[in-house]
C-alpha cells in the first residue's frame, strides 16, 4: 500500500476549500441554498481564528457552497442528487476548514519543496485530461480564475501533499486485524453485494435550459462515440482525454454501480446493455452520456479472499491517515486556534474523526 492513499483523501479535503474560495465553478450554481438556517444566519463576522489569521463568516458561508457543490460534483447518480448539508455537517466543515488553514500555514514553514517541473507535470497531465488547451482555458473560465491562479492553487497542493507524506512512517495490519475487520462487516451485513455492473462511460456536461449548450453537447458526445465504434480507439483512453466527469475521468471512465441503487437512465443502461458494446448517447440531468458494459456481477457475500487486499489497503491507509491527524492537532494546539461559533443545538463538538470529515466532501452518509 502506498503511503500515498489515505493521506493524499485526507490532504485533499483539508485543501479543497482553500482552493476553491474565490473561484467556485459554475457547474455550482444551482447548488441547493445553504444559509437559510438559523446557524447559518447567526455567524459572527469572525468565525475563526489561526493565530493572527481570521476566517470571515463569507469564508464558511462559501466553504459550505463549495462542499456542497462538489458533493453534487461526486455523486454516482446524477439523476438523484444529495441533499444540501444539515447543520452539524456545517460545523464540522467549520473545524476542518480550521484544519486547512492550519495545514497550508505549516507547509508553508516547512522545508518541504516542490518543483516547477513537478507542478508543469500536473498541470499538462490536466490539460491531457481535459483535451487540450482550449478546453483547459474554458475550465480556467467557468472557475474564474487565471492561469498563474491555477499553478499556484496546484502548486501548494503539493506541497501540503508533500507534507503530510513527510510527517508519517510505515505502519503494518496484522492478520488478526484483516480478520477482525472482515467478521466485523460481515456482522453489520456490508459484504452483502448486489448484482454490480463494471462499466465505463463518458460524460459531456450540459446543465440548464440552454438548448444551444446541449446541443454542443450531444455534438461532441457523437464524435467522441464515432472515435471508439468506428476509428477504433480504446474507450478509456478517450474517456481519460475528454470526460467531464470528475470523478471517474482519471480513471478512464470505470466505476461500478450496484443494481437498485435508482431508477436512472444511467442505471438501466449499465443492467441492459449487452457487455462490450458501446451505447448510443444518452441523456441525464447533467449531459449526454455514453457506456459501455465490461461485466457483471452477480450478488452474494463477499468472501474473505475477495476482500482481503482491499482491506489490508484500506485499514493500512486509515492508519497513515489517523497518525498524520494526529500530528496536524497536535500542532494546532501550540497555534492559538479559537472557534467563535457554538455547536448547533443537541450537537456535540466534532472529535475530529476522519470519516465524518471527508463524508461532509464526498457525500456519504
Amino acid at each position: 500500500m502506498r503511503v500515498t492513499a489515505r493521506i493524499a483523501k485526507l490532504v485533499m479535503a483539508l485543501a479543497v476549500l482553500a482552493m476553491f474560495f474565490n473561484c467556485l465553478p459554475s457547474y455550482a450554481e444551482d447548488a441547493a441554498p445553504s444559509s437559510s438556517s438559523d446557524f447559518m444566519k447567526n455567524l459572527p463576522d469572525v468565525v475563526a481564528q489561526i493565530g493572527n489569521k481570521k476566517v470571515s463568516a463569507d469564508e464558511f458561508r462559501q466553504a459550505v457552497r463549495v462542499a456542497e457543490a462538489r458533493r453534487r460534483m461526486q455523486q454516482p447518480n446524477p439523476d438523484n442528487p444529495p441533499p444540501p448539508l444539515t447543520d452539524k455537517e456545517r460545523y464540522q466543515l467549520l473545524h476542518m476548514l480550521v484544519e486547512s488553514k492550519a495545514l497550508r500555514i505549516l507547509a508553508n514553514e516547512s522545508k518541504v519543496k516542490i518543483p516547477k517541473a513537478t507542478v508543469d507535470k500536473v498541470i499538462q497531465k490536466e490539460i491531457d485530461r481535459l483535451g487540450g488547451e482550449d478546453a483547459y482555458a474554458a475550465m480556467l473560465k467557468r472557475m474564474g480564475i487565471t492561469k498563474k491562479q491555477h499553478r499556484q492553487m496546484r502548486r501548494e497542493q503539493l506541497l501540503e501533499r508533500a507534507f503530510a507524506q513527510s510527517q508519517v512512517g510505515d505502519v503494518s495490519v496484522s492478520d488478526v486485524e484483516l480478520r477482525q475487520q472482515y467478521e466485523r462487516l460481515k456482522k453489520a451485513g456490508k459484504l452483502n453485494a448486489p448484482e454490480r455492473a463494471q462499466i465505463r462511460h463518458i460524460l459531456i456536461l450540459a446543465r440548464g435550459d440552454n438548448e444551444k449548450a446541449w446541443d454542443a453537447a450531444k455534438k461532441k458526445i457523437d464524435a467522441i462515440r464515432k472515435r471508439i465504434v468506428d476509428k477504433g480507439e480504446d474507450f478509456a483512453k478517450v474517456a481519460r482525454e475528454v470526460s467531464e466527469d470528475p470523478r471517474t475521468a482519471k480513471a478512464g471512465g470505470e466505476m461500478r454501480i450496484g443494481k437498485g441503487s435508482s431508477e436512472s437512465e444511467f442505471e438501466k443502461k449499465a443492467f441492459s446493455l449487452p457487455i462490450g458494446q458501446v451505447s448510443k448517447p444518452f441523456k441525464s440531468k447533467v449531459g449526454w452520456h455514453i457506456m459501455v458494459v465490461e461485466n457483471r456481477y452477480p450478488a452474494g457475500e463477499l468472501s474473505f479472499e475477495q476482500v482481503k487486499d482491499r482491506l489490508r489497503s484500506g485499514l493500512e491507509a486509515m492508519k497513515r491517515g489517523k497518525a498524520f491527524h494526529e500530528f496536524l492537532l497536535s500542532k494546532m494546539k501550540d497555534m492559538n486556534v479559537k472557534i467563535f461559533v457554538k455547536p448547533p443545538s443537541e450537537t456535540p463538538a466534532p472529535k475530529s474523526d476522519l470519516d465524518s470529515i471527508n463524508s461532509i466532501l464526498d457525500g456519504a452518509s
